[in-house]
This record gives structure tokens, sequence and C-alpha cells, in this order.
């Protein structure tokens, strides 16, 4: 099964998406009303084409889900997910769970937030978090 396809299957069809040409291959796609009513979902597409290393000699490919409330200004949530895409591939390492992605600047006007927590997609649907059929497995991540 391919990324697309998995994510539709456990987000429902694509809305719309954004791309960078600083970043080839990789686009962020909007889900609505995921994991819940009143929620959208911008998942990456593309950044499990590069596979990224674990400690010692594991190796692993991922995407990542930003949910936000409906309303919220998805383009620019959308920058920020190319940006931490860009960041893994540059340095070539995987996102664990518990790690702090810092952006340099705030999420958004109205937060202090200026770091993302990288999670398991713990409120979605069961099976989103890894497509085990890639070599290696991808592992999607929630960024909260």
């Amino acid at each position: 099964m391919n990324v697309a396809h998995h994510l539709e299957r456990h987000l429902g069809p694509m809305e719309r998406g954004w791309s960078s040409s600083s970043l080839p291959g990789v686009q962020v796609c909007v889900f609505r009303e995921q994991p819940c009513a009143g929620v959208v979902t911008l998942a990456t597409l593309g950044l499990s084409d590069t596979i990224l290393t674990m400690s010692g000699d594991r190796r692993v490919r991922q995407e990542l889900l930003l949910a936000v409330h409906e309303g919220t200004k998805l383009e620019e949530l959308a920058k920020i997910l190319l940006h931490v895409a860009e960041l893994l591939i540059r340095r070539g390492r995987a996102l664990l769970r518990g790690d702090l992605v810092p952006l340099g600047t705030k999420i958004d006007p109205v937060s202090a937030a200026d770091a993302l927590y990288a999670s398991i997609p713990a409120v979605f649907s069961e099976g989103l978090a890894t497509i085990r059929e890639s070599t290696p497995p991808t592992v999607v991540l929630w960024l909260i």
C-alpha cells in the first residue's frame, strides 16, 4: 500500500495540498474532520521517500501529522510542516517519540509555543501509526 492510500484510508479524502520548491517531492495535504469534528489534519506526503536513521543501525521512513481547529490558517502551518520535513531530510535522522522540534519562531501570533512535540498519533484511528509494507517501515508521527 502506498502512503497516500494509507493516509486516505485512515483520514478520509485529501482536500488539497501545498509544496515547496526547496523540497521537491514532499507536500502537505489537508484532511477535514479528522480525528474528530471541527478539526483539520495536515500531513506530509513524500517525506517517507527518504530513509532516516535512528540509534544503532536502525532505519525508518516517516510522515508527519499536525491537527488544528477548523478556521486556523492552514497555509502557515503547512509551511511549518514543510520546514520540519526539510530539517529531517537535511540531518538524515528520524524524529523519535518525545523529541522536541524547536522552530525558532512562534507557531502562531497568539501562542507562546515555539516548538513541536513528537508523539504517536494516539487520537487517530488505530493502524495509522505504521505502514509495515514499506522497507524499512513508515512511521507516522503526530506533532503537537
